[in-house]
């Protein structure tokens, strides 16, 4: 999906995993550091998930890249990365 910078974390080695769409923190407290510093972001809950496994989501269409950057990429809660389309083609008779 295409996406919009709104800021790039400077956290250095913090990040377990720093994708454009969502970042992965071993523990809560890197994490609310981080949302803290980008109000707009989602703290994903941690239900089902590892016990030191902590997303942050950029919101909405929304990127952790340099503000207004436009990028295309894969992830976060959007409506068009769970929906899967079903296409069915049949020959005329």
């Amino acid at each position: 999906m295409e996406a919009t910078g709104f800021g790039y974390p400077k956290e250095g080695v913090l990040a377990d995993t720093k994708g454009e769409r969502v970042r992965i923190y071993s523990d809560d407290i890197l994490r609310n550091q981080v949302s803290g510093k980008f109000p707009e972001s989602i703290k994903w809950p941690q239900i089902g998930l590892p016990e030191n496994y902590f997303p942050l989501l950029a919101p909405n269409r929304k990127a952790f890249i340099s503000d207004n950057k436009q990028t295309v990429a894969h992830g976060g809660a959007a409506l068009e990365e769970v929906i899967v389309p079903f296409v069915h083609i049949s020959k005329k008779s």
